[in-house]
């Protein structure tokens, strides 16, 4: 497969292997379908725009990681953000 096979999909594509593990994960899951992703910060910069939406409220510590606040912005919520640790 080269060296691209592990690479995000945006750049190198989708690939057999690709598919073929997300239907191994799904069925082991027991779900519809699976979806991977190469690293942490594309996971978790996806998943956040993909559950909360405009019209949501979202409480975010202002201490968060580049990757969480990407996605924050990108899911179109209303956002309050607390300092750090102090839900108070």
């Amino acid at each position: 497969y080269g060296c691209g096979s592990c690479g995000p999909r945006g750049f190198y594509g989708t690939i057999d292997q690709h598919l073929n593990f997300e239907q191994a994960v799904a069925k082991f899951m027991g779900t519809e379908e699976a979806i991977s992703y190469s690293d942490g910060a594309s996971t978790v910069s996806s998943a956040i725009p993909a559950f909360a939406k405009k019209g949501d409220l979202l409480l975010v510590d202002e201490a968060v990681s580049e990757p969480i606040l990407a996605g924050v912005n990108l899911s179109r919520s209303t956002v309050q953000y607390f300092k750090h640790n102090d839900m108070g």
